[in-house]
This record gives structure tokens, C-alpha cells and sequence, in this order.
């Protein structure tokens, strides 16, 4: 089942999705591993991007997608 609750996200993976997002030109922040609306709006602009529902939010499905870009 898929839940649109915010689910807790360690700080690694919060980074490397940072990471992923500023590789890709979206996300012009510091990779701190902190969840702002700075990597929300980076993270909308790449759902689109990607033809994914642009939630803004992280998923499971969502960061295997990032990191493998």
C-alpha cells in the first residue's frame, strides 16, 4: 500500500537524494541531509522531469530512481 504520510528518512538518505537531485542540475543547496522545501521543490521539478506524480515527497520507489540516474 502507498502512503502520502511523511515517512521518516535518515539523514544519508536525505543527502544522497540531495546528492542526486544537484547531479542533475535540480537541487542548488548543500547536500546536509536535511529535508527543506529548497529539496522538495528540487525533488517536484525532477518527478516531472521523470513523468513520476510531482509529490515532492520521497518514496522508496523515488530515491532507487535517483540514485540509479
Amino acid at each position: 500500500t502507498s502512503s502520502t504520510k511523511h515517512m521518516t528518512w535518515s539523514k544519508d538518505q536525505i543527502k544522497s537524494a540531495q546528492e542526486a537531485l544537484a547531479k542533475g542540475g535540480y537541487y542548488k543547496g548543500a547536500a546536509n541531509g536535511t529535508w527543506n522545501k529548497q529539496t522538495a521543490e528540487a525533488l517536484k521539478s525532477w518527478q516531472k522531469a521523470n513523468k513520476m506524480p510531482a509529490t515532492g515527497h520521497l518514496s522508496d520507489e523515488t530515491l532507487a530512481k535517483l540514485k540509479a540516474a
